[in-house]
């Protein structure tokens, strides 16, 4: 039985070695890349060779959070811009363990103004003669080729990135070198980094617009420290005294301007708007008019155990025609100013008002036009602005103070008085 065993083994191992092992697959070819250098030396050295190249599949875009503390008692306003960065790479290389610099320039931008060239205008075809049009046109019609640039539409152009999300700063630049060594793996998605904190001394106001809206808004106006890097455009997220308010978004900030942004309601302070008059009636004996008279009051009231500014905005219609006269009656609280955001009849009430403080504005106007016509109301809406009306109607992300819109920002900017 022994004997059989051993033989049985030696046929096995004869077997083994009559077949040959098939060949490994060798490795698919990744993709990489040469570089060449060239050096020149007049003798022999040793040294250390730094080399930086461009690759594609990687950004980053900045993220904010704007951190309000109000003060108290003896303590001031204290405004912190913490700086994030969401950074993310499909190069096909994982990071691991790197260094990471974080820069502005835009290296695929242009580096030169582009160039204008001349255009004609000239009358549609089919409902112009023929003898009006420049040589050359009525040359390229004859010949039934197209005019670019006269009469054909213009085509959208499709704008195509190869990093996930790109950052456009114009003429300004910034660099900020990354603490620490990170990871980042090469699968697209962001990883959110800091890069530091800027701490501003904000100047604090109150808003509110009672015809609208009876809620008083906070807002902090802050100039964005000198010599500091630019703030690039980006999300940021608002929070007042440690607490989430919402979410708004910040502009192109150079250091040295000043920005507005808006902290949510102020709940202490309470406004009441009511309708104390609207009379329509018909005067005169022989040269007979209409006349509108409407009356309102505006109650404000501060609650806060400190003094506060408080910017009260609201208006009377303008006319459009010499026949309508809108005149402010005498017993009406005098604005402090008016033509608010070159908005014609808006009107502010810049108050400060004490702890517990209280103020109330009569705002009242009439209107006279002639008799037997007809007058209507109306509020100037561009089609820009319905559109982005709509738009937040359809997606509420928190509460968004508008204050990355720079037609916005010059509004609130002009009517708030800090």
């Amino acid at each position: 039985q022994k004997v059989k065993l051993e033989k049985l083994a030696r046929l096995k191992a004869q077997a083994r070695a009559r077949v040959k092992p098939k060949p490994k697959p060798e490795p698919a070819d990744k993709p990489g890349m040469s570089i060449k250098v060239h050096l020149f030396a007049k003798t022999a050295v040793r040294g250390k060779l730094h080399v930086q190249y461009l690759i594609k599949g990687a950004g980053w875009t900045p993220l904010y959070d704007a951190r309000l503390s109000t003060g108290g008692k003896g303590v001031g306003p204290e405004l912190q811009i913490v700086r994030n960065a969401l950074v993310s790479q499909k190069t096909g290389e994982d990071w691991k363990n790197v260094r990471l610099k974080l820069s502005t320039t835009r290296t695929d931008q242009r580096s030169a103004a582009p160039w204008i060239s001349e255009m004609t205008v000239s009358y549609h075809v089919g409902y112009s003669n023929e003898a009006y049009m420049p040589p050359d046109v009525a040359r390229r019609l004859a010949a039934g080729k197209r005019i670019s640039g006269i009469f054909t539409p213009a085509t959208k152009t499709k704008l195509v990135s190869h990093a996930p999300v790109e950052v456009e700063t114009g003429n300004y630049h910034a660099q900020f070198a990354i603490a620490g060594a990170i990871s980042i793996d090469s699968d697209g998605e962001n990883r959110k980094v800091r890069i530091g904190v800027a701490k501003t001394k904000p100047k604090l106001a109150d808003l509110v617009v009672p015809e609208k809206d009876v809620t008083a808004y906070l807002y902090a106006k802050f100039n964005h420290n000198k010599g500091a890097a630019t703030l690039l455009p980006g999300r940021v997220a608002l929070f007042r005294d440690g607490m989430f308010v919402g979410n708004s978004a910040l502009p192109l900030i150079i250091a040295g301007q000043e920005h507005l942004l808006g902290f949510g309601p102020d709940e202490a302070v309470k406004v009441r708007r009511e309708i104390i008059r609207r009379k329509k009636a018909e005067t005169g004996f022989i040269m007979k008019a209409n006349m509108e008279e409407r009356r309102f009051r505006i109650f404000v009231h501060n609650l806060h155990q400190r003094a506060i500014k408080i910017t009260v905005l609201d208006r009377m219609p303008h006319s459009s025609n010499d026949e309508i006269k809108v005149t402010s009656l005498p017993d009406a609280t005098k604005p402090d100013r008016i033509d608010i955001g070159r908005q014609k009849g808006v009107q502010a009430w810049d108050l400060r008002l004490a702890a517990d403080a209280q103020k109330t504005i009569e705002h009242a106007y009439r209107i006279d036009w002639p008799s037997k016509r007809r007058v209507f109301y109306f509020e100037r809406v561009s089609v820009k602005k319905k559109k982005a009306r709509n738009a937040k109607k359809k997606k509420r992300g928190g509460v968004d103070d508008g204050m990355g819109d720079k037609d916005k920002i010059f509004s609130f900017g002009a009517a708030i008085k800090f």
